[in-house]
């Protein structure tokens, strides 16, 4: 009886502790939502979610806003602010709870596989990764999707699902393709999992259910949904769809960045560094569990196999959208955050339900692996310009044609002789030893507990010790995690103050020309009048085509658009970081008054306060 008190004790006591790192997430969340800035991203869902849930305009319309992704993941938004009330506040809280909920999840699964305490851990895990509380905490389609996808999860990890349970997960796999065609794998995935755990028969329905959906949700689109796919689908394959294109002469993207390649590797070690807990869980299984005799359940393994995979497929997917694209290259760490959570999964079922066994010669994978790792995550840094100064100023010997010269030379003049590094790649690279003493510092104290302890498995306590050194990084960047997350002020507060200003100084049904930030948030407070859609995404729906009414048609502006809105709005509003010397000759030399600026809609940069200029009568 004393034993199964202490075992109830020890499992009150995982619940315990799982309460404590639910209220560690919901504090840091709150945090978040309330002082991160809101995004052109964030602002576009939600503005366009209301026209949707309203009934103002329909996804995909002609001559309405641009549907750039799939419904739901605008309309979900779109409805909460239609039930509660439209603004970011009620959505971030409903972010809030999404969080909540996708922690729910974890524990459940988590629990499921490995017991109460691993559930426990696997929650503090994820309320030390600011990387994607900071995300999930946002208005926009990463949590959402996370909280979908991780219930994907419940309801078909596993070899004993009820059938229910697995349809159900079907369909909502079908729902999470319908938010997000970047989800797509999911389901495929799925589907070859359920056979490979179950059976041919359970496998068919899980698919029929799930294409089903996906079909059912394109029924109110139709055919105009089509535009949207013939985006994703090559032109070469599918002639058929260039009735729903536009001509390539029409659609070059005004947006046009200049990526180094530096650029494309700093995003991708930056994605690695922010979630380096589930990165660290990835390649745990790679390192330790590969091999199905390592695990004591066969279900156990398959579950494992599946989790290792749609991590890997849907990193490298965002990889490919992200860094082989220059739309937004810088993405890939918010890319990661849609199904980051998997990699912790992974390492909390995978630790306590595998062997001792090792495969001797993945020990000399190990720490090549662990110091690589290390080194990319401590390239992703970029270092303070007094110690760079130091470092480059560290005197060296001459060295010529590999001989000696008399005397020293500053290292950083030995390093732009002899390789031409630009300052900004010297700043990365500079970090590169510090990250190699690291690696081969963890990789010791793994040597050493595997001969001190019982382990009994090399690799495993080698890789022990960098998820250790990863919860300690993560957790130690929870202050100040981003460069927007700067406690300045309520985001929330500011934004509504911006808003309701606006509602009061521009009549119902005023044209407004839109060049007041990034993010349309500040006009949810001032719905009644008319803006010109196309100039929600900004930039990024800007086109250099010259067919005005087509672009217009596809929810798209060019320049002769541009100064056609200009001349005719009501309204025009600039953010104050947009008001250059074109501005102010097009303003005074029109009728135009300033009739008020706003407050700032981001407290941490007084110049995002919003110029407000009236036609005059």
């Amino acid at each position: 009886m004393a034993i199964l008190n202490n075992k109830q004790l020890s499992v009150w006591m995982a619940y315990v502790a799982t309460v404590m790192g639910l209220g560690v997430y919901m504090i840091q969340s709150w945090f978040y939502a309330h002082t991160i800035p809101s995004v052109l991203d964030e602002g576009s869902y939600l503005y366009k979610g209301y026209l949707f849930a309203t009934g103002q305009y329909v996804p995909f319309q002609d001559y309405g806003p641009w549907t750039n992704h799939m419904p739901l993941s605008f309309l979900i938004p779109g409805y909460i602010q239609k039930w509660f009330g439209p603004g970011l506040g009620v959505v971030r809280v409903f972010m809030i709870a999404l969080g909540i909920l996708t922690l729910l999840g974890i524990w459940i699964i988590v629990r499921r596989f490995s017991g109460a305490w691993w559930a426990a851990a696997a929650i503090w895990l994820m309320a030390l990764s600011p990387a994607a509380i900071s995300v999930y905490s946002l208005a926009s389609s990463q949590g959402l999707v996370a909280c979908m996808l991780v219930w994907v999860l419940v309801l078909t990890l596993g070899d004993a699902r009820p059938f229910w349970q697995l349809m159900l997960g079907g369909a909502l796999a079908g729902i999470l393709w319908l938010t997000r065609i970047n989800l797509a794998p999911v389901l495929l995935l799925l589907i070859l999992y359920i056979l490979w755990q179950y059976d041919l028969k359970t496998a068919f329905v899980v698919a029929f259910i799930g294409f089903t959906v996906l079909a059912l949700g394109h029924v109110p689109y139709w055919p105009e949904i089509l535009r949207f796919w013939s985006k994703w689908l090559p032109r070469s394959l599918t002639p058929f769809l260039d009735t729903w294109r536009l001509p390539a002469v029409d659609n070059a993207p005004g947006w046009r960045p200049e990526i180094e390649t530096l650029d494309r590797v700093l995003s991708f070690l930056r994605a690695i560094k922010a979630h380096i807990i589930a990165f660290t869980g990835w390649l745990a299984f790679l390192l330790i569990w590969p091999f199905p005799k390592q695990w004591k359940l066969k279900a156990h393994y398959k579950t494992a196999v599946f989790l290792f995979t749609l991590f890997g497929l849907l990193f490298l997917v965002h990889a490919w959208a992200s860094l082989g694209n220059s739309y937004c290259v810088d993405c890939l760490t918010n890319y990661t955050s849609f199904f980051s959570f998997v990699g912790v999964i992974l390492f909390c079922v995978g630790y306590p339900n595998t062997t001792k066994i090792e495969i001797r010669w993945m020990r000399w994978v190990s720490v090549p692996a662990i110091v690589i790792l290390s080194s990319g995550a401590a390239f992703a840094f970029t270092l303070d310009e007094e110690i760079k100064l130091w470092l480059l100023d560290i005197p060296i010997p001459r060295i010529q044609s590999l001989r000696f010269l008399p005397g020293t030379t500053p290292f950083g003049v030995a390093l732009d002789n002899k390789f031409g590094f630009s300052d900004k790649l010297l700043k990365h690279l500079l970090n590169i030893p510090a990250g190699l003493l690291v690696g081969l510092f963890l990789a010791l104290i793994g040597i050493y507990l595997y001969k001190k302890t019982n382990i009994g498995n090399f690799s495993k306590a080698a890789v022990s010790t960098l998820f250790i050194a990863s919860t300690l990084i993560s957790s130690a960047s929870l202050i100040g995690y981003t460069d927007t997350s700067t406690n300045c002020g309520d985001v929330i507060s500011a934004n509504e103050s911006v808003g309701y200003y606006l509602s009061e100084v521009i009549p119902a049904g005023s044209k407004v020309y839109w060049d007041g930030g990034s993010s349309i948030v500040p006009m949810l407070y001032a719905p009644d009048v008319n803006l010109y859609l196309p100039q929600i995404n900004g930039d990024y729906s800007f086109r250099l085509g010259s067919d005005a009414d087509n672009l217009l048609k596809f929810g798209l502006w060019n320049a002769g658009l541009a100064q056609q809105w200009k001349e005719d709005a009501d309204y025009i509003l600039i953010d104050e970081r947009h008001y250059n010397d074109d501005w102010s000759y097009f303003l005074v030399g029109g009728s135009f008054d300033e009739i008020g600026e706003t407050v700032a809609t981001n407290p941490c940069r007084k110049d995002s306060r919003i110029h407000i200029f009236r036609r005059i009568p």
